[in-house]
């Protein structure tokens, strides 16, 4: 369930962000002039009954420029680096990984991120995206093609795409192949499904190909919009995971929140504290 939240939450970042061409800060949900963001985890002790606030690890370090573009990434996977170059515009033409030498090139129209291509280190073609939105300007398809290094196609090129309601909201994102063969994603996922309960709580399932539900996710926003709850149900529609956003600075980017496992006992519906997060965010 966690991996396939997850990545609804990045296809639909990755999505808003082309469509809207924000910065990468504002596309990972931060608000303001950010120039660094530090995560740091803290674990539960079952065995004290109380969080090890004494013992804190870093899980990631993130840099970005004044633009709002990632410019340093440190995590699990190691430490990378990027830069970044623009059309005489002022639009971003394109983002290279210094670390690994692969690069980022997106092409235009009317304004918007149409396509974007990715290379290697030698400049072969590993994937291409092409993006189409309706009169309103929201994202309706994105079709994307992997490639292998002798330049050939990787998979069958595959399509998302995304429904909207009368009010623009997104209510649906469907995967399949080009054609109309349904697929799954990596975790699965053929459909993702958005309901809105109502202007502060929205619930989105997770469904394969054969119409099975993998999970659901509730998400519940406070008044600002700032999301304050999330909660994660498996396939038996029963809770198994909840977070909680505690703290926000100035600008509503959330610097605390705790983790809960669901467990059901003889009855009773147990939240057990598994870690806490932190973030310290510096700004320009």
């Amino acid at each position: 369930m966690k991996g396939a939240a997850c990545f609804l939450i990045f296809i639909l970042a990755a999505a808003v962000a082309h469509a809207r061409v924000e910065s990468e800060a504002e596309a990972a949900g931060l608000r303001g002039p950010v120039r660094s963001v530090t995560t740091e985890t803290t674990k539960f002790s079952r065995d004290k009954q109380q969080f090890e606030e004494g013992i804190r690890q870093v899980t990631e370090q993130v840099s970005f420029n004044l633009l709002g573009m990632m410019t340093e990434k440190i995590d699990s996977l190691g430490h990378q680096r990027f830069d970044h170059w623009y059309y005489k515009d002022g639009k971003l033409a394109g983002r290279t990984n210094l670390s690994n030498g692969s690069e980022y090139v997106y092409a235009y129209e009317k304004g918007k991120i149409t396509k974007y291509f990715m290379t290697g280190r030698f400049g072969q073609l590993i994937s291409r995206d092409v993006l189409s939105f309706d009169d309103d300007n929201r994202l309706v398809s994105l079709e994307y093609t992997c490639y292998t290094r002798r330049g050939c196609l990787g998979a069958v090129p595959k399509v998302v795409t995304f429904k909207y309601d009368g009010r623009g909201r997104l209510i649906e994102e469907v995967h399949h192949e080009v054609g109309g063969k349904p697929s799954r994603n990596m975790y699965g996922v053929h459909r993702y499904s958005t309901q809105y309960l109502d202007d502060e709580t929205k619930e989105v399932s997770a469904i394969r190909p054969d119409g099975t539900l993998i999970s659901k996710a509730r998400y519940k926003f406070d008044k600002k919009g700032y999301l304050r709850e999330f909660i994660q149900f498996g396939s038996s529609l029963s809770s198994i995971a909840k977070t909680v956003y505690l703290d926000r600075d100035r600008h509503g980017n959330w610097t605390k929140c705790s983790s809960f496992k669901i467990l059901q006992n003889e009855g009773k519906t147990i939240e057990e504290p598994t870690e806490n997060k932190y973030r310290t965010i510096t700004y320009y």
